[in-house]
């Protein structure tokens, strides 16, 4: 009975460590969109533009460029 709590609570462990894994990294470039709306009504742009730096590189050298501009006009951002 120890034995299945113990390998219970490691199963939830990896869970959570595989959600971060991924989740992490998917929130950071799906929060472009949010982040790059609001930037433009402010005088944020070029802070918001350091920070997804990683999300630029990624639209300009590989084949994210479409998905990523689709994703961001959802938003309003040309």
């Amino acid at each position: 009975m120890a034995g299945d709590v113990e390998s219970n609570n490691r199963g939830r462990a990896f869970a959570w460590v595989g959600i971060l894994i991924i989740g992490l990294p998917l929130l950071y470039v799906l929060s472009i969109g949010p982040v790059a709306a609001i930037a433009n009504k402010t005088r944020y742009q070029n802070a918001a533009r350091q920070f997804y730096q990683p999300v630029i590189w990624l639209h300009e050298n590989t084949v994210l460029k479409r998905p990523l501009e689709i994703y961001v006009s959802f938003w309003g951002i040309k």
